[in-house]
């Protein structure tokens, strides 16, 4: 690996006394801001430097790459109350740093794990680094006070207006807190970030206009419109409505009736004396006479003999205003006779009574006959089930309809069988998404890996680390395995079966590195719980320094199987020899 310039200063820092740097994960080589954390495997890239810990160890131990003045260490104590707020520059700007800006801040913990704060500008010298760039970037070092040689591990990195919180600093119960105020590239390659340290009890938020809620409008509510409530209509209930005079007075007494003396009609008694008899009546009848009279106007005789005989023609009582006549009565009259004449004489009855009084009341004439039969004829016999259409005469055997076309909710055989069975008639296929029917024998995917997000659907394993790339040898998404010892592995969970397979394939891509004669790696696999080698590639068989592109390698099942794992496990003698997988599929047959 001689050949990548960021392997050279790798190894470089380690002649310098310069320990690896993990990262976020806890793992060794993980910190990609340092070149200590051995992240850049290319040729034609490498422009990163050393993170602030390792910077503070060449500044500090004598090796005299940067001055004294651009280091700043804040030791907190245990009292609270300690701030600094300033800017911080990154390492790629030290040449540039006119203010006298510090590249590196030390957090005394009065132990030999100190902590330490930086800013990462991606820019200059450092314009390459892959993680984290232009934001504050926060580590701990394992010992020796960072003076020495000793691993540095990333914490944190922060953007413009975040913040970290490292709690019980010092094992004083208070918390020390980093916050970035604003990160400024607008200058590059003059950067800078301005951050404050604060230890000790934090201030309430301000967020609040006070610490309790004011009272809205003012503390107490105003008394709007006036200060006490306007006298309206008052706060006793006035004698009258208003305390304005009336628009008008009112009136004394109540409004005289319509005429001062009650209009005469009707009259208890006639205003006239009445008439013993005339030979024509005063006035016109009201309504004429009827053209017969009633034979008797009730059914019984009046019981007293001193009556005057009827008139031809109704009399009618003389008045000034006479009044309506009232409406004649069905009632029988009064057994005797009035002892003076009635205001108005009563009417002939206006109909002739019947002869015999009927025996129902109608209100119409009666139809002439009743009949004697239904309008309608009634149905033969009841139907059993309502019908829209004359009923078959028999039920058919068949189904009426034909099944459709579309496919069942889940897998069938290829072909239905006429009458359902117990077991299944045949191997399951996989139901595509459109009716066609799926071939008898296909390759079915089970994994298709590609590591352009990480590890993916793989899991690292053996005594090496394995390396995962973003981007190297002109590709994105990427895989390392080597050799030291037991070597390193990449290899699948369990992956269940939906069905019945035969066999399976795995295709991958693969660049080997550095594999010398006798060095080799091996795909194996697993149904239960023991690994089966399936192949292996010796260095005879490929180059170093070149990509190998959809290699395919198959295997049989044994008859059974519901799971399957693989895995790719390098048997090489060098910590330097090296496969790197790009891409990883693996397929299972069906028959």
């Amino acid at each position: 690996n001689w050949r990548y310039p960021a392997v050279t200063m790798h190894e470089m820092g380690h002649n310098l006394g310069l320990a690896h740097s993990g990262g976020l994960d806890g793992k060794t080589y993980t910190d990609h801001t340092c070149l200590m954390g051995n992240p850049l495997w290319e040729d034609d890239i490498a422009k990163m430097c050393f993170n602030p810990v390792k910077t503070f160890q060449l500044a500090k131990a004598g090796l005299g790459w940067y001055q004294s003045r651009h280091i700043q260490n804040f030791n907190s104590g245990t009292s609270p109350g300690t701030h600094w707020r300033g800017k911080i520059i990154g390492v790629a700007d030290y040449t540039n740093n006119h203010g006298q800006h510090p590249l590196v801040i030390k957090l005394e913990t009065g132990t030999p794990q100190d902590w330490f704060v930086g800013f990462n500008h991606k820019s200059g010298v450092n314009a390459e680094v892959p993680t984290a760039g232009d934001k504050v970037t926060i580590y701990q070092v394992a010992g020796t006070d960072g003076l020495g040689y000793s691993t540095s591990s990333l914490k944190a990195t922060l953007t413009a207006g975040k913040q970290a919180r490292l709690s019980n600093w010092r094992s004083t119960g208070y918390d020390l807190l980093i916050k970035v105020y604003d990160i400024d590239t607008a200058d590059s390659p003059i950067g800078s970030a301005t951050i404050a340290i604060e230890f000790g009890p934090q201030q309430p938020p301000s967020a609040r206009p006070t610490r309790e809620p004011t009272n809205l409008p003012t503390r107490n509510p105003t008394k709007l419109p006036t200060r006490e409530p306007t006298n309206l209509p008052t706060r006793e209930p006035t004698n009258l409505p208003t305390t304005l005079p009336p628009s008008s007075p009112p009136t004394p007494l109540p409004t005289p009736p319509p005429t001062s003396e009650p209009t005469p009609s009707p009259t208890p008694s006639p205003t006239l004396k009445p008439t013993t008899s005339t030979p024509e009546p005063t006035e016109p009848p009201s309504t004429p006479p009827t053209p017969l009279s009633t034979p008797s106007p009730i059914a019984s005789t009046p019981t007293n003999r001193d009556t005057q005989p009827l008139t031809s023609s109704p009399s009618m009582s003389v008045a000034e205003k006479p009044s309506p006549t009232p409406p004649p009565t069905t009632a029988n009259p009064s057994k005797e006779p009035s002892a003076s004449p009635t205001p108005m004489p009563s009417k002939p009855p206006s109909n002739t009574p019947t002869l015999q009084p009927t025996t129902h009341p109608t209100t119409a004439s009666p139809s002439k006959q009743p009949t004697e039969v239904p309008t309608g004829r009634p149905t033969k016999l009841p139907t059993l089930r309502p019908t829209t259409a004359n009923p078959s005469k028999r039920p058919t055997n068949e189904p009426t309809g034909h099944p459709t076309n579309l496919p069942t909710p889940h897998p069938t055989t290829a072909r239905p069988s006429k009458q359902p069975t117990n077991e299944p008639t045949g191997r399951p296929v996989i139901v595509a998404d459109d009716p066609d029917p799926v071939p008898a024998a296909v390759w079915v995917s089970l994994l298709d890996e590609d590591f352009s997000s990480g590890m993916g659907a793989f899991m690292p394993g053996g005594n090496i680390d394995v390396k995962y790339y973003k981007s190297v040898l002109g590709r994105k998404g990427l895989v390392r395995i080597q050799k030291n010892g037991l070597g390193s592995a990449i290899s699948t969970s369990p992956i269940p079966f939906e069905h019945s397979y035969s066999k399976a394939k795995v295709t991958f891509s693969f660049y080997p590195n550095s594999m010398e004669r006798r060095d080799q790696f091996c795909l194996e696999y697993n149904t239960d719980s023991s690994w089966i080698r399936s192949k292996c590639w010796s260095r005879n068989q490929f180059s170093n320094g070149k990509w190998y592109d959809n290699v395919s390698q198959d295997f049989s099942l044994p008859g059974g199987s519901s799971q399957l794992s693989i895995r790719f496990i390098c048997a090489a003698s060098s910590i330097h020899d090296d496969i790197i997988f790009d891409r990883v599929k693996l397929e299972a047959y069906i028959e």
